[in-house]
């Protein structure tokens, strides 16, 4: 006698049907975080950017919403309620065992598809985020520590994605 069973035919398709339906699960949730804490979104007026402001900056008005660092454990709320042509106006908010925080930041135009800020905590440490976009409206999100805070070490970062959750203030 064999100290373990032989799969059947019929257990190999339920385990290849049930596979196949929580990868597509997955790709309908691609952006959303695995953490039990969720940022809130902050409560700003999203200001409509003027017409002069090109539609590089333009487009970062609005809600967006993500994660970020390792296994989507950071849930992301990011809130761009003013944009000028050369700088936009946020509130960087996450949740994370068991914590939330809302921070404001600047977001200073690097090139036409990205942008960066500095947030500082309330323990003093600091962070660089770096935003791009990696589709219409999808921006891709880099945050590192530029000082030891809350235990982890400088240097460290972190990286995830956002999309649009609303304020599509595109040109």
């Amino acid at each position: 006698m064999l100290p373990f069973r032989i799969a059947t035919r019929e257990s190999v398709a339920l385990l290849v049907v049930g596979f196949l339906a929580s990868a597509c699960a997955a790709g309908s949730g691609q952006f959303d975080s695995w953490s039990y804490t969720k940022a809130e979104v902050p409560s700003v007026e999203i200001v409509a950017p003027a017409a002069d402001v090109p539609a590089n900056m333009a487009r970062l008005s609005g809600i967006w919403s993500g994660y970020y660092c390792w296994n989507r454990n950071t849930d992301l709320k990011l809130a761009v309620s003013k944009v000028t042509s050369a700088e936009a106006e946020a509130v960087f908010a996450t949740g994370y065992k068991g914590a939330t925080s809302q921070l404001p930041l600047t977001l200073k135009k690097i090139n036409d598809n990205a942008y960066s800020g500095v947030y500082t905590v309330a323990s003093g440490g600091s962070a660089l985020v770096e935003l791009s976009f990696a589709g219409p409206d999808i921006l891709a999100i880099t945050r590192t520590r530029l000082n030891a805070y809350n235990g982890a070490e400088a240097g460290s970062s972190c990286e995830g994605y956002l999309r649009r959750v609303s304020g599509a203030l595109v040109k």
